[in-house]
């Protein structure tokens, strides 16, 4: 369902339309070209629109780039006086689910989030204790590095009867966005695919090998296909999958062409740390030839990161969810694995 909004505010937008430009000019200067403004002028005299990427491209890069992605009510509000900060309000929300968190060591047993503000602006009413929202969080890096709700496109509402409410254009244009109104649970699960989430019964369905071990040394190496890092784990327990005795050696193996794509989903190790790890034997590397004269099984995590999850006394958590009650995903595993 979609419907026209009101005008934005235009003394807002003017800040943003000048940060804009600023950034386009330090661009231009950074590549050795001359600073230019980068938007043609008639189109900055149209506001607020231009400045804004409503498109489904835009929603992505914005949910891929926070740093936390939250749903949960808001619980308190207050402004925060005496401050120089520009975001002078905060919030509390309690949590219902972490779909992203960039600190999930940080996030045990934790119920509520902190984040700072500023108040929404019409087309969307003002958040007050009570609501349910779904954020896009960033980290305030100027200050103290809390997590802040940069802009009005980065909070989607729910409503009682579970619909999300988002900002949309079908291409980028000065036209007004409308409101596409969104089921949660069809919201949450686009967020999810945007994320690369895979679950514990896909992962539990598609691995060779699935195990919980002590993470030993580590190594780096490389071959005809790219370099890997090769983690040491002594196994406490096998779920599935026969990987022989002794240390398992999991290969964390990337595209070597693609430098960024490989170092973001390269799970780390730590050592001395338990983690439990959904693994898939890597048939390049498993093939026998001078780098494997034996032909010995060499594996690597299903789904890169989202396949190595650190086990703590009370949780359980893999990079940038939610942790999970350690008795709930043990729980999980067993069903999964004893079918």
């Amino acid at each position: 369902m979609s419907r026209s909004v009101m005008a934005f505010p235009r003394s807002r937008f003017v800040i943003l339309a000048l940060l804009a430009t600023l950034s386009l000019s330090s661009i231009a200067l950074a590549q050795g070209g001359e600073a230019r403004n980068m938007v043609p002028p008639s189109d900055l005299d149209v506001f607020p629109y231009q400045l804004v990427d409503y498109t489904q491209a835009g929603h992505e890069y914005r949910i891929n780039n926070s740093r936390a992605v939250v749903l949960g009510t808001i619980t308190s509000i207050r402004e925060i006086e005496d401050t120089e900060k520009i975001l002078n309000w905060s919030a509390t929300l309690r949590i219902e689910s972490f779909l992203k968190m960039d600190k999930p060591q940080e996030q045990e047993g934790l119920g509520e989030v902190r984040f700072r503000f500023l108040p929404l602006q019409a087309p969307l009413e003002e958040f007050k204790v009570g609501d349910r929202c779904v954020v896009l969080l960033s980290r305030d890096s100027r200050h103290d590095h809390m997590l802040i709700l940069g802009t009005d496109y980065h909070y989607y509402p729910v409503s009682k009867d579970g619909i999300v409410t988002k900002l949309f254009k079908e291409v980028p244009s000065a036209d007004a966005p409308v409101i596409r109104e969104v089921g949660l649970s069809d919201f949450l699960r686009e967020v999810r695919r945007v994320l690369g989430r895979v679950s514990i019964e896909e992962q539990a369905a598609g691995a060779d090998l699935i195990f919980q071990g002590q993470v030993g040394s580590g190594a780096q190496g490389s071959g005809a296909e790219g370099d890997y890092y090769i983690a040491n784990i002594t196994p406490d327990k096998i779920y599935k999958g026969d990987p022989g005795d002794g240390i398992i050696k999991i290969y964390s193996v990337n595209n070597m062409n693609d430098r960024v794509l490989r170092t973001l989903n390269r799970p780390v190790f730590i050592q001395g740390q338990t983690v439990f790890i959904f693994a898939n034997k890597d048939p390049t590397l498993s093939a026998q030839g001078p780098d494997n004269p034996n032909g010995e099984a060499k594996y690597s995590p299903l789904s890169g990161k989202q396949s190595v999850w650190a086990v703590h006394p009370k949780t359980v958590w893999r990079f940038g969810t939610q942790p999970i009650k350690r008795e709930e995903f043990f729980k999980k595993i067993d069903e999964l694995t004893t079918r």
